[in-house]
């Protein structure tokens, strides 16, 4: 499994954790965890980044670009 490391701040808070690729999934898709908790999953579809966040923060759906931007430099 491959953890990407991340940091970000977020609506005035920092955060700490890793983009965990899922594999098996039948596309590309990776958990954000933090703190070793489930905050999400990010994916990438025809039109685009897609995050799908859990209840714990619905307004970090608008970081999908930037997470989906920052695991494209992971691998490049």
């Amino acid at each position: 499994m491959v953890k990407i490391p991340i940091t970000f701040e977020h609506e005035g808070t920092a955060y700490k954790g890793s983009l965990e690729e899922v594999f098996g999934a039948g596309a590309k898709i990776w958990h954000l965890m933090i703190d070793k908790f489930y905050w999400g999953r990010l994916r990438l579809t025809d039109r685009g980044w897609v995050f799908d966040p859990t209840a714990k923060d619905e307004s970090m759906a608008a970081l999908a670009d930037f997470f989906g931007e920052y695991v494209t430099l992971w691998y490049s």
